[in-house]
């Protein structure tokens, strides 16, 4: 959880870099205020949760805050540590560049014209609008998103929309194994030393 949280601050913080694009194309105020309320947000919401374990203790009978008090340390631990912070942070990074030359990859095999410095700035946006609870794995906001940035690219929408289906049933059949990974394992028991399973009998 607190690797996806870290990257998606790591994807607004990306996006708000290259806000400059953004005005320059698209002639709002509302696309750099939904930036910079987005990039606000989350910052208090990292905060927030850093300090969640300062609840009231006579909350910790229940279960759940005690989860929650064990994330805020754990988040305190992972963003307030120069080492640890910057490994989320370069990793967070490395993804994006990957996701780029991916995008740049399939752009290229469809026949659309972007450079790689194009997909670098369009993409951290796209990610993030994608990452909107107001739809099903993205699918619909994703493909709106990309529609809208590929478009400042003078990419024709249906190119843009293609890209975008491609891009996200690419993602799933590379992420297919590691499914079947977890799967198999789960359905695996686990065994101890003598060879006896560890489950106990229902």
């Amino acid at each position: 959880m607190l690797e996806r949280f870290g990257n998606l601050l790591c994807v607004v913080a990306m996006a708000l870099a290259v806000l400059p694009f953004w005005t320059r194309h698209v002639q709002s105020d509302s696309t750099r205020d939904v930036f910079i309320l987005v990039g606000i947000v989350g910052v208090a919401g990292l905060i927030l949760l850093m300090f969640l374990d300062r609840l009231p203790e006579a909350w910790n009978h229940w279960r759940i805050m005690r989860g929650i008090a064990a994330l805020a340390r754990d988040t305190r631990l992972l963003f307030l540590h120069p080492g640890y912070a910057s490994l989320l942070l370069v990793t967070a990074i490395a993804g994006q560049i990957a996701l780029a030359g991916a995008v740049l990859i399939l752009a290229s095999g469809l026949g659309i014209g972007v450079r790689f410095v194009d997909c670098l700035v369009v993409m951290p946006a796209v990610v993030l609008v994608s990452s909107l609870p107001i739809s099903v794995a993205g699918w619909g906001v994703r493909e709106l998103a990309m529609i809208t940035a590929f478009g400042m690219l003078s990419v024709p929408p249906d190119s843009a929309l293609a890209l975008s289906v491609v891009l996200a049933l690419t993602a799933t059949a590379i992420s297919l194994p590691g499914g079947v990974i977890w799967l198999w394992s789960r359905s695996k028991p686990s065994m101890r030393g003598n060879g006896q399973s560890t489950k106990k009998p229902l």
